[in-house]
């Protein structure tokens, strides 16, 4: 059938005004997941039928879900629905006065930090690379060109045999893990800057993280994070650390562990040495500021 015979007949159905109502449901989800079965909830004691539902009862027998995916190449509803629940999370973390947080939290030492992939070989940006010499290849090692946003050779390597693929597929793999071991560090740096353990930092303050990772033009991921220091206090959800322990502390800590954090990869298929994987040189690490309205500067 055609795509035009297709739609006539959907809009003559009996059932369009459900359909419609199921599409819509779904924020109008470019690829919706088609689901097939039936469901109930049952009361746990009594084993009473609380509700049920079928896909049977649904025009062409099928219920609606949501991809989910979080590119807006493939799902632009998705994306935005994704993008719109992190910002809320975050504000919330970060600025309070929502989702039950109080607006006192935006008073508590907290830090914005980005954190980037190392090099692996020059690649064409929008800023220029003075970088001299040429590489094996007889290409040279940087590009002294500036390319708009709208060049398709933005992110490309500029030696495609110089640049390091297998590095960057390895470190892309394992950032997670490196993500992981970083945010270790900083409650032992912290410790130690107070002069403490860091069983007894442990219950004096708690660090909380917030990161989004958001892809480059060379397809590596760098993190945007926050980090926020809260006290500890059996009856409170967002209890304020102690006065003496400041954002100056926080941000000495986030730096020491950046520049130490490091993941020994396991080699692929037909390598014989691990490499040693770690943050780029480039990081910034900042202390939020709150602009007039209240809201945190710097994060989003």
């Amino acid at each position: 059938m055609r795509l035009d015979e297709s739609v006539a007949r959907r809009l003559r159905s009996d059932t369009y005004d459900r359909w419609m109502h199921n599409v819509g449901a779904t924020g109008y989800c470019h690829n919706p997941v088609r689901l097939v079965g039936s469901s109930a909830t049952l009361h746990e004691a009594s084993g009473e039928v609380l509700s049920e539902h079928s896909s049977a009862n649904e025009p062409d027998g099928i219920t609606f879900t949501r991809c989910g995916n979080r590119r807006a190449t493939r799902c632009a509803s998705c994306s935005h629905e994704y993008k719109s629940d992190t910002w809320h999370m975050i504000m919330a973390g970060a600025a309070g006065g929502m989702k039950d947080v109080p607006e006192d939290v935006a008073e508590h030492p907290m830090v914005f930090l980005v954190l980037t992939a190392p090099s692996f070989g020059a690649v064409h940006t929008t800023a220029k690379d003075h970088r001299g010499g040429l590489c094996e290849h007889g290409k040279a090692r940087g590009c002294r060109c500036r390319h708009d946003a709208a060049d398709p050779r933005r992110g490309d390597a500029v030696c495609a045999e110089y640049y390091g693929y297998v590095g960057h597929v390895a470190w892309q793999y394992n950032a997670p893990e490196l993500w992981r071991r970083f945010t270790i560090g900083p409650r032992r740096e912290l410790a130690h800057s107070l002069g403490i353990t860091q069983r007894a930092g442990a219950r004096v303050v708690r660090l909380q993280f917030a990161k989004v990772a958001e892809f480059q033009r060379r397809g590596v991921v760098h993190f945007h994070a926050i980090v926020r220091i809260d006290g500890v206090h059996p009856e409170q959800a967002y209890p304020a650390p102690p006065r003496y322990v400041t954002t100056e502390h926080l941000l000495r800590a986030i730096s020491a562990v950046v520049r130490k954090t490091q993941l020994v990869a396991a080699p692929f298929t037909g390598e014989e040495r691990r490499r040693a994987l770690a943050w780029g040189k480039q990081f910034d690490a900042q202390a939020t500021v709150r602009r007039n309205d209240g809201s945190p500067r710097g994060i989003l």
